[in-house]
C-alpha cells in the first residue's frame, strides 16, 4: 500500500512539475543554440531574442524551484488536513504510511528538480573538451591528494544533504500538523514553524557553544589526513543531529495525525 501511496503522490505532483521541467530543458537547448551561433551578434533583433530566451530560462528555473517547494507543502496540507483529508484518512492505511509516502515524494521531486536544473546549466555551459579537462583534474587529484578520502567526504556530504532535506520536510509537516489544532490553521502552522525554528536554532547554538564541535575540529589543518578526518567527524555529528530531529518531527506528526486529527 505504501508503494501505491507513493505512486499516487508522484503522479499528483508530476502533472504540474513535469511540463515545467520540459520547458526549462527546452529553453536551455535554445539558449545553447543561440550561444553557439552567436545570434546576439547578428542584429539588434538577435540581441533581443537572446535576452528574452535567457530571461525566460532564468524565470522558469526560479519558478520550478519555488513551485516544487510550494506543491510539496500545499499537497500535504490539502490531502491530509484540507478538503481531501476525509478521503485520505478513510483509506486503509496507517498514518505512518501517509507521512512516509509524502516525505519520499517530496524528497524525490526536490532532488529531481535539482538534477534537471543542473542538467540545464550543463547544456548551456558545455564546451568542447570540458569532460577531458575534468578527467585530467581527477587524475591530478588522485596523484597529488588522497582522492579516495576526498570522495568519501563527498559521499558523507551527500548523505548529510539527504538527511537535512528529509528533516526540513518533516519539520514543515509537523508545523502544519500543529497548526491544524487551531481555528486558523494557516496562521497556526506559520506560528508553529517559527516556534520550532527558534527552538532548533537555540539548541543548535547551545551545542555549538558547548565545545563538542571544537573537540572534533581540534586538529592540525596542515595535515591533510587529519583535516579530512576532522571534517568527516563533523559531518557525522551533524548527520546524527539530523537523525534525532527526523525522529522527533516524525513522532510528533504521527501522534497528531493519529490522536489529534482535526478536519473541521
Amino acid at each position: 500500500m505504501l508503494g501505491k501511496l507513493l505512486k499516487y503522490e508522484m503522479k499528483g505532483t508530476g502533472r504540474t512539475l513535469v511540463p515545467f521541467y520540459g520547458l526549462m530543458l527546452l529553453l536551455a537547448v535554445i539558449t545553447r543554440i543561440f550561444n553557439g551561433i552567436n545570434i546576439h551578434k547578428f542584429s539588434t533583433l538577435g540581441e533581443i531574442a537572446m535576452g528574452i530566451v535567457a530571461f525566460a530560462y532564468g524565470l522558469t528555473m526560479a519558478s520550478v524551484m519555488m513551485l516544487t517547494a510550494f506543491l510539496v507543502i500545499q499537497r500535504f496540507y490539502r490531502t491530509v488536513y484540507g478538503d481531501e483529508g476525509y478521503l485520505t484518512h478513510t483509506l486503509p492505511v496507517k498514518s505512518r504510511d501517509i507521512i512516509i509516502s509524502k516525505t519520499a515524494s517530496a524528497f524525490l521531486w526536490i532532488v529531481l528538480s535539482a538534477v534537471v536544473a543542473f542538467t540545464s546549466v550543463m547544456i548551456i555551459g558545455y564546451q568542447a573538451g570540458m569532460w577531458k579537462e575534468l578527467m585530467y583534474a581527477l587524475d591530478y587529484l588522485r596523484e597529488e591528494i588522497m582522492l579516495s578520502q576526498i570522495l568519501g567526504s563527498g559521499a558523507n556530504l551527500i548523505l548529510l544533504g539527504i538527511f537535512a532535506l528529509i528533516s526540513t520536510t518533516l519539520m514543515i509537516y509537523m508545523s502544519i500538523s500543529i497548526g491544524q489544532l487551531f481555528r486558523k490553521k494557516l496562521i497556526g502552522s506559520l506560528g508553529a514553524f517559527i516556534g520550532v525554528s527558534f527552538i532548533v536554532n537555540t539548541v543548535t547554538g547551545i551545542i555549538g557553544n558547548s565545545g563538542i564541535i571544537d573537540s572534533f575540529m581540534n586538529i592540525d589543518m596542515q595535515n591533510s589526513a587529519q583535516a579530512i578526518a576532522g571534517f568527516n567527524y563533523f559531518v557525522w555529528l551533524m548527520i546524527g543531529f539530523y537523525i534525532v530531529k527526523i525522529a522527533v518531527y516524525y513522532g510528533v506528526t504521527n501522534h497528531l495525525m493519529t490522536k489529534k486529527l482535526n478536519l473541521e
